[in-house]
């Protein structure tokens, strides 16, 4: 045997031997974490956003930075759960599981999410040692002091990991109680680390005294007197608008100090303003309508929009290549042109709330994606490769995680026999594929 044979028969065996070993060969989780070293997750819930209004607003350049977010986003539809109230939405999104008919009955009387010391996702990422962060989410309002002695090791957990900051009491009558100082910093069931107190405090004290001169300037900014009709819409639009500057400054500084796995931002403003300043924004859908009520409050919804624009990228912002930012609401809002047009805003269309995931190698796919709204929570824990429950009843949108990120860390269940395994992208029906086709594509 000549060398020439002799080296293309070694050359054979140790091409056939790199072969072997890159078929059997899957990255270990060292080199994983050295590329991808965690990933940390920020939920930024608005309530009431609209995928109508967003394209709307974004295609006459008022929201920059989702528009720039969306062109590399994964993009989806959330189908939410009826009766279409935004406690409902919230709760099922918070835990990942649907309403029994008696805790339906339950949220629907109270009117305010079930879970009053914490969402459940926040829950199960500091039980499993991770960190959370949730400020303004619709599920972390005050409760009895009956209840919160029951739960006090509930409380030592999240004292441990975790950051709960209330956005006010809803069983207030006052909005100055509400948003009090002492409720964020020491409200029941709400848990701070010391140092943050003082903080807290003087984000209250301040936005309450900027809130007046900002919201005039920033979302009325139509200069005319008040029309005497549209008072009290101003005046709970003033109190929305108040209490997204302290979420949203709050969120900013714990944010940057406490750099948590998950942190959970609420903004609930929108919703507000969408119920009361739909009709002049859309002025074509209500006859009733007078050219000065549409002249002086015509550019409310559309400077609300631009507001969380720049909200959303200031938490962008303080992120980095690890994070992932989740943006949802959990219904829309579209005209409800046999109402009032004092309260021309309307859920009760059913349509579907947004959903818009953007990190590193997270790939936008190209047709919109039907997202069952419980599918957010195991999705959330996969991400942060913590343990599944497997009573969840969403299930892991594998579209919203990075490639190969589910490869490398296989999703752990809690009881595996009864896993439920990831979900592929939902196909939706010819008549909602169109709809959803015509609202998104055009933010491509």
């Amino acid at each position: 045997m000549n060398n020439r044979v002799v080296l293309l028969t070694v050359a054979l065996i140790v091409a056939l031997g790199l072969l072997v070993f890159a078929l059997r060969w899957t990255p270990n989780e060292t080199a994983i974490l050295e590329q991808d070293p965690g990933i940390k997750v920020v939920v930024i819930g608005i309530d009431g956003l609209d995928w109508y209004l967003l394209n709307q607003f974004m295609q006459e350049g008022r929201m920059p930075t989702l528009k720039q977010v969306i062109s590399r986003s994964l993009l989806g539809e959330v189908q939410a759960p009826r009766p279409v109230l935004p406690e409902v939405g919230w709760t099922v999104m918070s835990r990942g599981t649907a309403l029994t008919d008696e805790e339906l009955g339950l949220v629907t009387s109270v009117r305010r999410p079930l879970q009053f010391d914490g969402p459940d996702i926040a829950r199960l990422v500091t039980s499993a040692g991770g960190t959370a962060v949730t400020i303004g989410w619709p599920a972390t309002w005050p409760v009895s002091r009956a209840v919160a002695d029951d739960r006090t090791q509930e409380v030592n957990r999240l004292e441990d990991h975790g950051v709960v900051i209330a956005p006010y009491a809803p069983q207030s009558t006052s909005h100055a109680a509400s948003l009090s100082p002492t409720l964020f910093a020491e409200g029941e069931l709400q848990v701070t680390p010391e140092s943050f107190s003082p903080m807290v405090e003087t984000v209250v004290r301040t936005q309450e005294r900027t809130a007046a001169t900002t919201f005039s300037e920033v979302i009325l900014a139509s200069s005319g007197p008040e029309l005497p009709a549209w008072e009290n819409n101003t005046v709970g639009a003033r109190w929305a608008f108040t209490s997204d500057l302290i979420t949203l400054e709050l969120a900013a500084r714990v944010l940057a100090e406490f750099e948590p796995d998950l942190a959970l931002i609420n903004f609930s403003g929108l919703d507000a303003i969408s119920h009361r300043f739909v009709a002049p924004a859309m002025p074509t859908f209500f006859d009733k309508l007078t050219e000065e009520e549409a002249a002086r409050y015509g550019g409310v919804l559309r400077n609300y929009y631009t507001f969380m624009d720049g909200a959303i990228r200031r938490l962008r912002r303080i992120g980095d290549d690890r994070t992932v930012y989740v943006i949802c609401s959990t219904y829309g809002m579209h005209p409800s042109t046999s109402g009032d047009i004092l309260l021309s805003g309307s859920h009760e269309r059913g349509s579907p709330g947004v959903f818009i995931v953007q990190g590193r190698r997270i790939a936008p796919v190209p047709s919109p994606i039907n997202v069952n709204i419980e599918d957010i929570v195991p999705t959330i824990l996969a991400l942060l490769d913590h343990p599944l429950p497997s009573n969840l009843d969403g299930r892991i949108i594998v579209e919203a995680t990075p490639s190969g990120l589910l490869q490398a860390f296989p999703p752990q269940y809690t009881s595996p026999d009864d896993r439920k395994p990831a979900q592929p992208r939902t196909v939706l029906s010819d008549t909602m594929e169109a709809l959803a086709l015509q609202r998104l594509e055009s933010l491509k």
